[in-house]
């Protein structure tokens, strides 16, 4: 009989590709912010020209707490025997309290904005994280 931890993809893999996940989501949510942000402002192209770097500086900033949520989520609950569920679990719930700080710290003067970002953030990371651990966890079982 065989250990279902036998099968669990390495966790440098995980890691990894919830960072992407992660980066290119904060990076999205940043430029729909923008967009809304210059066309509020009655901008044109050019001022959202030069918002691109910015948006995608503070996108990847914003990135980054749910991620290392998720990290400190999988390393608490990766105890031998590694099971999907407990991970899942952990990684979306590391990465949600990542999410709900993140805004907070990037939209103090408008709390109802943070909070919104944040609601966004959190139902995106705690949707997706469980989804590619599971996408993760079938194609190693099906490799090994």
């Amino acid at each position: 009989m065989t250990d279902p931890s036998d099968d669990a993809p390495r966790l440098r893999g995980i890691v990894w590709r919830l960072t992407w996940i992660s980066a290119v989501g904060g990076v999205l949510l940043a430029a729909i912010l923008a967009i809304v942000g210059t066309s509020a402002a009655g901008g044109d192209g050019g001022l959202f020209a030069d918002l691109i770097p910015a948006a995608a500086f503070i996108g990847l900033g914003m990135a980054i707490p749910p991620i290392l949520g998720a990290v400190l989520g999988l390393a608490i609950a990766g105890r031998p025997p590694r099971a999907l569920r407990r991970e899942q679990r952990s990684a979306a719930i590391g990465g949600a309290l990542g999410a709900v700080i993140s805004p907070v710290l990037f939209y103090p003067p408008l709390p109802w904005l943070g909070i919104l970002i944040a609601l966004v953030i959190a139902l995106a990371v705690g949707v997706g994280y469980p989804l590619t651990l599971r996408s993760m966890w079938r194609r190693a079982a099906a490799s090994g």
